[in-house]
């Protein structure tokens, strides 16, 4: 029985080198990965990567016809970025262009399926026509996303209407902010136009658990830009 013993643990000191060299190597293997992985994530961040991205989203093709184009991305994907030349399609043409547009979000959110943007402004964006998406053919079950969203603060500074809709070139300020989680949605919303349509909307739903709580302020002008969005 001694012999067996004395053997085998002769055995395992003969093993012990060869072990040794095999986690010497699954080190040196998960260093190289960490090393290819952050060489990715930081390669999306420079011009090519940028470039690579925007042209990624611009040959998106959903069923709606909704085409988003962005002609450039300056700063960093990773927090504070520009979006340039940002122009959104339906099946007729350009509806909603910005020129620039400053992003500061956090994209880690997307580990816990979380949408977080800190704030989106603009100075001026161009609404040429109220947009008409092709329905979709899937029967959605619930009305929010399955994913959370949060907007610290959504700042339009400008948002200029086209006669397209509504006969005559008008401006509008949009301020706001949202959060929605888990099926329930919190959204602020205050909106004034030169046409004196003004509207503030402070919403609280849970549309699954049959919960809707509004608080809201319209005044929509005829001839103004809210009535000729809505259609009435």
């Amino acid at each position: 029985m001694v012999d067996v013993v004395a053997l085998a643990e002769e055995e395992i000191e003969k093993l012990k080198p060869a072990a040794l060299k095999l986690r010497h190597w699954i080190g040196i293997a998960l260093v190289v990965l960490f090393l290819v992985l952050g060489g990715a994530l930081w390669s999306l961040d420079t011009s090519v990567g940028h470039r690579f991205i925007a042209d990624r989203i611009s040959a998106m093709r959903p069923s709606s016809g909704l085409r988003i184009r962005i002609g450039r991305i300056d700063g960093s994907i990773w927090s504070k970025a520009t979006l340039r030349d940002v122009r959104l399609s339906d099946p007729k043409g350009i509806f909603l262009e910005v020129p620039e547009l400053a992003v500061d979000w956090r994209p880690t959110g997307w580990l816990s399926n979380r949408l977080d943007i800190r704030s989106l402004r603009t100075d001026i964006a161009i609404f040429y026509h109220v947009p008409k998406l092709r329905p979709s053919q899937q029967k959605r079950k619930a009305i929010l996303p399955d994913f959370d969203i949060r907007i610290d603060k959504l700042d339009i500074h400008r948002l200029r209407v086209e006669p397209a809709v509504t006969g005559k070139r008008q401006l509008m300020r949009i301020l706001g902010n949202a959060d929605i989680r888990k099926g329930h949605a919190r959204i602020n919303l205050n909106v004034a136009s030169t046409a004196k349509d003004r509207l503030r909307l402070a919403l609280d739903s849970q549309p699954d658990d049959n919960r809707f709580d509004v608080d809201l302020k319209l005044d929509a002008r005829a001839g103004g830009v809210i009535g000729a969005i809505v259609g009435t």
